[in-house]
């Protein structure tokens, strides 16, 4: 059946399989196939105390600000998800998005639940967005981090330790990272997370020749 869609693959130009890292029987039939290893994605849960106490020595961040500051300036919405769109566009490059305007990633970002009252974007002295690190909840206690990125030599652990402190704040207890080995934006955090310690789900491409 493998071998009947490659050869058969319909106006497509590849194929991409994802397992866990320790499914043996899936790797050596991907690899048989010609797949390459193109991305590992981790999925851990931290206590927010623990990442606290780690971040100790780091600076909080003075001008963070938050969704809800930031929907209704036309100006700061625009440039905060064309940002999310040019990033997100070049840490997938092997599984690229369509291209759509602005307007679908902020109605993307804002569909996907965010907490809107976080201080999760950063605005520098010009007016300009230098990172942003959008929190979703999950559970009670309980939160998502997802999309992230910034524009500049910005330090991601600086807005993730005033992110932290305001979910402590509010009683949460846990923060759960999806992070790709793609997303160099939040592949900056992969030693305060001890990724290279942790399991990865990791996902292979077949491309036509």
């Amino acid at each position: 059946l493998m071998q009947a869609l490659l050869e058969n693959m319909d106006g497509h130009n590849k194929v991409i399989l994802s397992c866990w890292e320790y499914e043996t029987e899936k790797l050596v039939y991907m690899k048989n196939f010609g797949f390459q290893l193109f991305q590992k994605t981790y999925m851990e849960s931290y206590l927010v105390n623990d990442l606290l106490q780690t971040l100790q020595h780091v600076p909080e961040v003075a001008n963070g600000c938050s969704l809800q500051q930031m929907i209704g300036n036309t100006q700061l919405e625009k440039q905060l998800f064309s940002l999310v769109k040019f990033n997100y566009e070049q840490t997938h490059l092997h599984n690229e998005a369509k291209e759509k305007e602005w307007q679908l990633w902020r109605a993307a970002v804002l569909d996907d639940a965010p907490d809107m009252k976080v201080p999760c974007i950063v605005v520098d002295d010009d007016g300009k967005i230098s990172a942003y690190m959008f929190v979703h909840p999950v559970e009670e206690n309980h939160v998502e981090i997802g999309w992230m990125g910034k524009t500049n030599s910005f330090e991601m652990q600086c807005l993730l330790k005033t992110i932290l402190l305001h979910l402590a704040n509010s009683c949460i207890q846990t923060v759960e990272f999806e992070i790709d080995t793609t997303d160099y934006f939040a592949y900056e955090l992969a030693d305060l997370l001890a990724l290279k310690y942790k399991i990865s789900w990791d996902s292979y491409i077949y491309k036509e020749q």
